[in-house]
């Protein structure tokens, strides 16, 4: 290969290294809290009570392998799986437009999504007190509305809630609103790190294709 196809071999090389790394780090998080799951006799009330814990897994699995594949292929100089590495990132990007695009046409509407999702997981606390206290440690909140709310159900005030007096609703509602811009942003430029490292490994796959005579030209 020419210096410039070993150049971005070596840039796709640190890029999914770091991104193995992220992986693992959640696939662990991720399976760290699935163990601490418990009280729940049937594995879809589990999954239908803690669907963020599996999808921190879930996320974090498909990110180590795709991540692998390409650290393999680039290390070893397979070919082949610098092309599937290089298939499976195309269809990536194209869903993740897709997800961006969505997200713009209806991100005026996300606010009322979140707080209406949080309401939701309140209703159905005692099943779904990982998300809850979560959202109270994260947006700095408690209650759904206020700390009053446990103290109208009769329930102590948990150690998750903060000294804030501001119920997770109105504070999730506040968050989307001023984090829409950097959502839609982040969205984006994802999808352009996507593209890019598609672009590298179908570029490197083919000068090692062509360097080692695996294709007649």
């Amino acid at each position: 290969m020419n210096c410039g196809a070993e150049i971005l071999k070596c840039l796709l090389l640190v890029f999914n290294f770091l991104c193995l790394a992220c992986g693992i780090g959640m696939t662990a998080q991720g399976a760290l809290i699935v163990a601490s799951l418990h009280d729940f006799d049937k594995i879809t009330d589990l999954v239908a009570a803690n669907y963020v814990a599996f999808t921190i897994l879930a996320v974090g699995v498909a990110i180590t392998i795709i991540s692998f594949m390409g650290c393999y292929g680039s290390c070893s100089n397979n070919v082949n799986c610098l092309r599937w590495y290089s298939f499976i990132v195309l269809c990536l990007f194209i869903c993740q437009v897709g997800v961006a695009l969505y997200f713009y046409m209806k991100s005026d509407s996300m606010p009322p999504v979140w707080r209406k999702a949080f309401k939701a997981s309140w209703e159905q606390r005692k099943s779904k007190r990982f998300l809850v206290d979560t959202a109270e440690k994260y947006f700095k909140c408690c209650g759904l509305d206020s700390p009053q709310d446990y103290i109208n159900a009769g329930e102590d005030i948990p150690d998750s809630c903060s000294t804030s007096t501001t119920g997770c609703s109105k504070a999730m509602f506040n968050f989307a609103k001023d984090n829409i811009l950097k959502i839609k942003y982040g969205l984006f430029t994802i999808s352009g790190i996507l593209f890019v490292c598609n672009m590298f490994s179908g570029y490197v796959a083919n000068r090692m294709s062509r360097s080692s005579g695996y294709e007649d030209y």
